[in-house]
């Protein structure tokens, strides 16, 4: 990354977290999430996205994650749309949260390669999940903390 690249990614990162602040109820535990969601997605990724879209996909996200039973597997495909998600793509969105294991980016990969899908983008945060006694989402932490469980959460942008 390049010092540009990395001024322009912070710039966008406190664009977002600007925009979580002032759109979402529980807002550090959402900058927490954007934090670990989009820390490994390459720059040129991120920053053909604008903040509001980035924001929505977090927003998104963790109302997707809201509540997951120990041993599920969440999936949900979809066309984003304004209307429906507050951000929109020409690509078709495949999510998936669940309890974190090997190989599971590259089994869902290959699985989308052998129906013919051309993958555009991957995110693949691995993040440590607090969660109550019947699931609901309470708290997100850092891959290196011992607080909550490791869940692995997915998205792809396939064709």
């Amino acid at each position: 990354m390049t010092p540009s690249q990395d001024r322009q990614r912070k710039a966008l990162m406190d664009q977002v977290k600007k925009i979580l602040q002032a759109q979402h109820g529980r807002a550090r535990m959402a900058e927490r999430y954007m934090e670990q969601c989009f820390r490994r997605v390459p720059s040129e990724d991120l920053l053909s996205e604008s903040p509001a879209d980035l924001a929505a996909i977090i927003m998104g996200q963790l109302d997707f994650i809201r509540r997951r039973g120990a041993g599920e597997v969440l999936v949900r495909v979809r066309n984003p749309s304004l209307e429906n998600d507050g951000w929109e793509s020409t690509h078709t969105v495949i999510e998936t949260a669940c309890d974190d294991r090997p190989f599971l980016v590259d089994t869902v990969a290959l699985t989308l390669s052998e129906m013919g899908l051309n993958v555009h983008l991957i995110i693949h945060p691995v993040m440590r999940i607090g969660r109550d006694a019947a699931g609901g989402l309470n708290g997100v932490y850092a891959k290196t903390s011992n607080r909550g469980r490791p869940e692995s959460i997915t998205h792809f942008r396939v064709d």
